[in-house]
């Protein structure tokens, strides 16, 4: 049995879900840009779908959801992906959220 402050509790958290849902609202206008910028990262790290869920250790379908901003993709579990996808993810956020420029220099490392 709840009480009522138990149902006013829940009247957010059940009105947000339900936004969500049905994809309005600030909160999936945030969900989707995640995934974007994760999903960009992915193509110019030139890692599939399917090696990412490999390395993280989860389904490719939910790899593919997560990327389609449908689910969410742990950051414990990014954080087993390669260097590279770390190195494209740094330059996709700065440039979503304007923080940094940009900019490409190529240091190529143990050569003489």
């Amino acid at each position: 049995m709840s009480t009522i402050a138990d149902r006013l509790l829940d009247v957010p958290l059940r009105t947000a879900k339900a936004a969500l849902r049905k994809g309005e609202g600030p909160l999936r206008k945030l969900n989707r840009d995640a995934g974007d910028v994760l999903d960009l990262a992915r193509g110019n790290a030139r890692l599939e779908p399917k090696q990412m869920a490999d390395d993280m250790g989860i389904s490719h379908s939910l790899v593919l959801r997560g990327l389609k901003s449908l689910d969410h993709l742990s950051f414990h579990r990014l954080w087993e992906l390669p260097d590279a996808f770390w190195a494209e993810l740094l330059i996709a956020i700065a440039k979503k959220r304007n923080v940094a420029d940009v900019t490409t220099t190529i240091t190529v490392r143990g050569v003489a």
